[in-house]
């Protein structure tokens, strides 16, 4: 029987990380992750060597919803990329619990080849739908508007804006929002664009 894939609208899931984070969430910046995951939703974190390198994922969470597996170098030395592994699992969770109810896996192994099972297109939809909680999650859109429009007016001081930066200014400029919400400038990027800042 063919699973069903939830076709989310980004407002949904923008709803959907605002209430996750208003349950779970002090409102503070950088957003509490790891406590959201541990004490929020009592998942464990289980570290996996070499689990990128296998299976081409940093983590996944496991079927019955209370483990969430990380590739151990990722665990112990990457942390903005663990926080955003944490986020967009979670991602799953809040969004995707009755689609891994229904897939049959026990391990990583499993895991793997239920993802391929499901065909791109509804894999792509899965995946492109908790990178999108996760980034929502993890960067707000009070904060990441607040965030750059600081920056903007500090730039219209100067007589200059965003847009009349060079590329390697603009870099610099989205490398000071990453570090303040300890995420990567890629999900800065898009939350930018998300939020029609620029």
């Amino acid at each position: 029987m063919p699973i069903h894939i939830p076709k989310l609208t980004f407002q949904q899931i923008a709803d959907a990380a605002a209430a996750c984070s208003k349950k779970h969430s002090d409102g503070s910046i950088p957003v509490p992750i790891e406590d959201i995951v541990d004490v929020g939703y009592r998942l464990d974190l289980v570290e996996e060597p070499d689990l990128e390198a296998r299976f081409s994922t940093l983590a996944f969470i496991t079927r019955d919803l209370k483990e969430i597996r990380v590739d151990k170098t990722v665990y112990t030395r990457q942390p903005y990329r663990m926080r955003f592994s944490l986020a967009h699992e979670l991602g799953h969770l809040v969004l995707h619990e009755a689609v891994y109810k229904q897939l049959p896996f026990r391990n990583s192994r499993e895991w793997k080849q239920s993802m391929n099972d499901l065909g791109k297109a509804d894999y792509d939809e899965l995946e492109w739908q908790a990178d999108t909680f996760g980034r929502l999650l993890l960067v707000p859109p009070n904060e990441i508007q607040a965030g750059f429009g600081a920056a903007a007016k500090a730039l219209a001081s100067a007589g200059s804006s965003f847009k009349q930066l060079s590329r390697s200014s603009q870099d610099y400029t989205v490398k000071a929002l990453a570090k303040s919400f300890e995420v990567s400038t890629g999900t800065i990027w898009y939350r930018l664009r998300d939020e029609n800042l620029i």
